[in-house]
């Protein structure tokens, strides 16, 4: 077995994620070893060779396309040339619609080297930029975008949903993406307290926005009933996510009509009294 200094010194002139012996040289530009650092296509055809056909330096990004030996197009992956500060950038690989390649690469400080070349696109043949074998995973089996969904802090894993999935995030509900283990973590974002009284039993309190309405607590379903009856009106006003409840007419007195009858009435007994005469 190889001890680490002996591994070292027989890699010392591999440009891993490129297949050993490759020239990495179109005409002058010479691809650095450290521009890509590693790399990984899954969905591949186990028959195909894969290589960089492409790199595209661009005013502030650079792109590499990818190829199979069949000519077959399959995306890129693009990548900022101002990299952070750690010098190392993974960027997800974008396929072409009819490829079922997907994958990420690993980009390393030679981005700043090539970033220096020409504004131009420059073309590699296969005995210039092929990229390793171990570096592609064929199989249908890769093609699938969700390969599980777990509740966080459980030890297991199960396979519960493949292909594509579309998450909804609801009330009380957000979503994180987590870019360095390709996932997405749900979480519940509360913003009141779930404290409910110790005599009112009810299930999941923690998913009702109203505790009580002056004692008054929601049935099991959490919902409550506003009814407005005569002379009231009830209004929701939801720029300012509350409800008014008022009186319809005079704010002084809620029977207006009752008042405009007994004027009514004096009005009419002004007008028998007359008419009766002296």
């Amino acid at each position: 077995m190889l001890n680490h200094s002996e591994w070292l010194n027989s890699n010392s002139n591999r440009a891993y994620p490129f297949k050993q012996g490759m020239k990495l040289r179109v005409g002058t530009p010479e691809i650095p070893g450290n521009l890509l650092v590693d790399a990984v296509l899954a969905g591949t055809d186990s028959l195909r060779k894969y290589r960089v056909n492409y790199i595209q330096v661009g005013v502030d990004y650079l792109q590499i396309g990818i190829a199979d030996d069949l000519g077959q197009f399959h995306g890129v992956a693009n990548v900022q040339t101002d990299l952070p500060t750690v010098d190392y950038l993974a960027t997800y690989f974008q396929p072409e619609v009819s490829s079922g390649v997907k994958g990420r690469f690993m980009f390393g400080p030679g981005v700043q080297t090539v970033a220096a070349w020409d504004q131009d696109r420059y073309f590699f043949a296969f005995d210039r930029s092929e990229l390793e074998p171990s570096v592609c995973i064929p199989g249908a089996a890769a093609s699938a975008g969700v390969t599980s969904i777990r509740e966080e802090g459980t030890a297991s894993s199960k396979k519960i949903l493949t292909g594509d999935v579309s998450l909804r995030a609801g009330h009380g509900i957000k979503f994180e993406t987590v870019p360095s283990s390709n996932a997405i973590v749900i979480r519940a974002n509360k913003q009141w307290n779930c404290d409910c009284p110790e005599d009112f039993n009810r299930i999941h309190p923690c998913e009702r926005a109203i505790k009580s309405i002056n004692g008054v607590y929601p049935r099991e379903d959490g919902n409550l009933d506003i009814m407005q009856g005569d002379w009231m009106y009830v209004s929701p006003v939801p720029s300012e996510n509350k409800i008014e409840v008022g009186f319809v007419g005079d704010v002084d007195c809620c029977c207006t009509a009752c008042d405009s009858l007994e004027e009514l009435r004096q009005q009419l007994a002004l007008i028998i009294a007359a008419a009766a005469g002296p």
